[in-house]
């Protein structure tokens, strides 16, 4: 790892439960804070996930952890962008974009398990474009029992409802919402402490992003204005080859971009662009991935002009 980060924390609570079981709670290893005196872990299975790598080292393990998760998360923006059928020499392109951003593949490399949360996040976000609500109820359940950090996924999966409802497809919006609310409580029914999770969630978790200056956390929960240029620059991309596809006589129906999810997925950018300029720098993690999806749907659209130029 680049440093000994949380990945630490978490393949040590690992080691404890493969010796004594995974019914562990943080409040034995805390002294103080709200986990100190509340039996709960709110990385449950995120927990669980560090177990194969401690018959290594500490550090050869969290090496290992941290391959693997990167090596899901280029997976899973593959399996996405593969159904656009992009040339091969594009699809390798925007996979490798993931380590043009130091703030982005440095926290990558830390071992800790958020990345499996940006890794839901897109396949939830992926199941309501292609109507699979099995595995969107499947991927919210694991999500949600993995981590706390289960919120973006859901976040994903709700503005997928929203969009389904301005495109006038009722039906699918219902399912939607039918396979979120049963992955949701599958993940806190399954969980060993459901009662205290959802607690912590509703009481701590989600106003700590709000006091961030009050409670002094690390840089990563404050704004990344001054550390967005590749963001910009991925936007400021797309902006030149749609200015440069117009020229060439491409237009392009808003319709027909709406009907697809492409207008979905740069809404969510935006939003969480906003946020990552303006509030907290962590959600990079979602931001650059979604930034890349985005790239590869627009050059699906203009295609044609893309091939001329590359």
């Amino acid at each position: 790892p680049t440093s000994w980060d949380d990945g630490l924390r978490h393949i040590t609570m690992a080691r404890v439960m493969r010796e004594e079981g995974v019914n562990q709670t943080w409040d034995r290893f805390l002294f103080g804070g709200y986990l100190s005196g509340h039996k709960v872990d709110p990385w449950f299975l995120a927990d669980i996930s560090y177990i194969p790598f401690t018959v290594f080292s500490d550090t050869v393990g969290l090496k290992l952890y941290a391959a693997v998760a990167l090596a899901a998360l280029l997976f899973a923006l593959w399996y996405i962008i593969t159904p656009l059928k992009l040339p091969t020499g594009w699809v390798m392109v925007l996979l490798l974009l993931v380590f043009l951003m130091p703030g982005f593949y440095g926290r990558l490399l830390l071992a800790r398990p958020f990345v499996w949360s940006t890794v839901f996040s897109l396949l939830a976000l992926d199941a309501v474009l292609r109507r699979r609500w099995i595995s969107l109820g499947v991927v919210l359940g694991v999500a949600t029992l993995f981590s706390q950090l289960f919120i973006f996924p859901l976040a994903f999966a709700v503005m997928g409802v929203g969009w389904l409802l301005t495109i006038s497809d009722r039906r699918s919006a219902l399912r939607a919402s039918i396979s979120i609310a049963l992955g949701l409580a599958a993940g806190v029914a399954l969980h060993p402490y459901p009662i205290t999770y959802a607690i912590y969630i509703a009481t701590v978790f989600l106003r700590i992003p709000f006091e961030a200056h009050t409670l002094n956390l690390g840089s990563e929960m404050y704004p990344g204005f001054f550390e967005g240029a590749v963001p910009v620059a991925i936007l400021g991309s797309i902006a030149l080859l749609y200015a440069g596809a117009y020229a060439d006589g491409m237009r392009l129906k808003l319709s027909a971009l709406h009907r697809d999810g492409t207008l979905l997925i740069a809404a969510l950018t935006l939003c969480f662009f906003i946020v990552y300029v303006a509030a907290w720098s962590r959600i990079i993690d979602v931001l650059l991935p979604l930034l890349i999806l985005l790239l590869a749907r627009f050059l699906r659209h203009i295609e044609p002009y893309a091939r001329e130029l590359f």
